[in-house]
């Protein structure tokens, strides 16, 4: 009994390590989508997020959070969605990672784009003269201090969108207990009458089955701490545009209406200049080039055309002369 002793607890070990990093891979995206977890975050609040280590991730929770929840408890995962808009990008962004390390959260993906010049081509100014850098990140941050969070992005800019949502995960939470606890005590029983069997087949044919059951409880064990990860810490999207000015509605009377479209138009209009000089500077070459080659072109043409013409004048004489 010794050697299938030693065998299952092997075939254990394994299929636990072997669910473990599945898990990490295939069961966290299952759990995510089952969960309504797939989103980002921004920052913005004065939150203390107490508890936390960013320095140790999420193993640094307090005993209360990290506790086993209760029946009696309701499991929610809290999603947000943000989009600001700012003059300054770069003390935004600065103020929004400051914000996400004082409230204890991290981010777990970021990105910064620069690619909406405004001083490209003339085609192209019309389109993206108010949108220049903008920055995107996913930020998971403590459910105690969600709502801080939301409430201080007006601290970062304009706030153009919010968006909140929040699931109740009890009752799927609840599910997987008890399917834990059923394969378990299955697992227990199959090691009971492990003990009984004496015939080599029908141990091998229950090494297979615990196997099996070992892979599913480190499975299901797996989802579970996804769940109870996704409750702990909120995930929050945030997007950080940066833009020339604030755009208002103004006022909505025919007068203000009038004034409002006189002063987009001159400001359009001195924008316009503005983006023709800029257009220069950035193709003086090409213009020279083309220039000069028009002029070499027109020069050529009027040269032609006058020795055509002072052709004709030489045989005019001849022309009128009787025939003898």
């Amino acid at each position: 009994m010794t050697r299938w002793r030693t065998w299952l607890a092997a075939a254990a070990a394994g299929a636990a390590l072997l669910a473990a990093g599945c898990g990490s891979q295939d069961m966290a995206p299952q759990a995510a989508s089952d969960a309504s977890v797939s989103v980002l975050y921004d920052t913005g609040s004065g939150g203390t997020g107490a508890g936390y280590d960013i320095g140790n991730g999420m193993e640094a929770e307090t005993a209360e959070e990290t506790s086993e929840p209760t029946a009696s408890s309701d499991m929610l995962i809290y999603t947000g969605d943000v989009s600001i808009e700012t003059l300054d990008f770069e003390d935004s962004v600065a103020r929004f990672r400051e914000s996400v390390t004082a409230a204890g959260g991290f981010i777990e993906e970021e990105r910064v784009s620069d690619d909406m010049g405004y001083v490209d081509a003339i085609s192209s100014y019309e389109d993206y003269s108010d949108a220049r850098r903008s920055f995107s990140a996913t930020v998971r941050i403590p459910s105690a201090v969600y709502e801080d969070f939301l409430s201080g992005t007006s601290e970062l800019g304009r706030v153009r969108s919010r968006f909140s949502y929040v699931e109740n995960v009890t009752a799927q939470y609840g599910t997987m207990e008890a399917q834990l606890e059923i394969y378990e005590a299955e697992y227990d029983r199959y090691l009971e009458l492990m003990e009984t069997l004496t015939d080599e087949q029908a141990i091998l044919q229950l090494q297979e089955q615990l196997t099996e059951l070992s892979v599913q409880i480190a499975s299901l064990k797996t989802q579970m701490e996804s769940i109870r990860t996704d409750v702990a810490y909120s995930t929050v999207t945030v997007s950080i545009s940066e833009v020339r000015r604030y755009t208002d509605r103004g006022d909505s009377t025919f007068v203000g209406r009038l004034a409002d479209t006189v002063s987009t138009s001159g400001r359009e209009m001195l924008e316009f200049f503005e983006n023709v000089l800029f257009f220069v500077i950035l193709n003086w070459y090409r213009i020279l080039f083309w220039g000069a080659l028009i002029v070499l072109v027109v020069r050529l043409w009027r040269s032609r055309k006058g020795f055509a013409l002072l052709r004709r004048k030489k045989k005019a004489p001849g022309e009128g002369e009787p025939k003898a």
